[in-house]
């Protein structure tokens, strides 16, 4: 996933055509993104803003040379909508909606074979604020800068988006892998591409305090990423846990030895770690 080819993407967005998703379609066309078409099986309309809306994916993909899909809704089997997409030169999928563990398996088995790169379920999408918005991101009040930002689920990205632009940060590019119990492109994946991305300089994760195993984060940080890192695991401050707690007790000390041992990296490692979202400004020397 290469900033450069996503540069002028040719978008198709599957979605129904209620007000929610055409807000979100209207804030695409209007950033410039080059939305191609819309797919809408139960749709009577036939265009929207200048904008084809066709039935399904395989009609699209015979009319259209697609490169990123966005699906918001979707309605029927999504697995049948990525088996269609076997063949074609769609190089990203972008799934904002929720799906479950058994299908995103079965989707992942699918394109195990080609090189279609999928965020989400529940990912927001990917932007670049001065060059291209790819998703549910909103776009209008951001700083172009030098920060690329990952993050794991909408919500986070929105908070995370809006206390940086507040603290006078600006961002190069906005990535988020989505959140479930198995998700397409992972942070790893999403943290190389801000690695070879020459707009970003400096690199914030975001993630909720038991998404990620940070001692392997760190671990694939220092060999794969020469850009600094900003770690925050919001949630991460824990009170002390009483001795009976049962299994509970042990799933969570777990969390609790890996925050430890990671405080103890501090000294020892280029990576810095915010407690909260408003610390991030200042570990970045703004």
């Amino acid at each position: 996933m290469h900033s450069e080819s996503i540069w002028n993407s040719r978008v198709v967005i599957m979605c129904s055509m209620i007000e929610s998703n055409l807000l979100i379609v209207d804030e695409l066309i209007d950033f410039g993104t080059n939305v191609i078409a819309l797919i809408s099986p139960g749709s009577c309309q036939e265009c929207y803003r200048n904008v084809p809306v066709q039935r399904t994916l395989a009609t699209s993909l015979r009319k259209n040379d697609i490169d990123v899909l966005l699906i918001l809704d979707f309605e029927g089997d999504i697995v049948k909508i990525f088996h269609d997409t076997v063949g074609s030169q769609l190089s990203i999928a972008i799934i904002a909606c929720p799906v479950s563990a058994f299908e995103m398996t079965r989707i992942l088995d699918i394109i195990a074979e080609s090189n279609l790169v999928v965020l989400g379920p529940e990912s927001c999408g990917i932007m670049a604020p001065s060059r291209f918005m790819l998703g549910t991101i909103p776009g209008l009040a951001l700083r172009d800068g030098e920060i690329g930002l990952v993050c794991t689920s909408g919500s986070l990205t929105y908070e995370s988006m809006a206390t940086m632009t507040e603290d006078g940060l600006g961002l190069s590019m906005i990535i988020c892998v989505g959140t479930g119990a198995i998700i397409g492109t992972s942070i790893c994946g999403a943290l190389s591409c801000l690695e070879e991305d020459e707009e970003t300089k400096k690199v914030v994760l975001i993630a909720e305090y038991n998404e990620i195993d940070t001692e392997f984060m760190v671990e694939f940080i220092h060999s794969h990423v020469s850009k600094p890192v900003v770690i925050c695991r919001v949630g991460g401050s824990l009170p002390p846990l009483p001795d009976k707690m049962g299994h509970s007790s042990v799933i969570l000390r777990k969390y609790h030895s890996a925050t430890r041992s990671i405080i103890r990296l501090r000294e020892n490692s280029c990576i810095s770690f915010a407690n909260s979202l408003s610390e991030i400004a200042v570990l970045l020397g703004s």
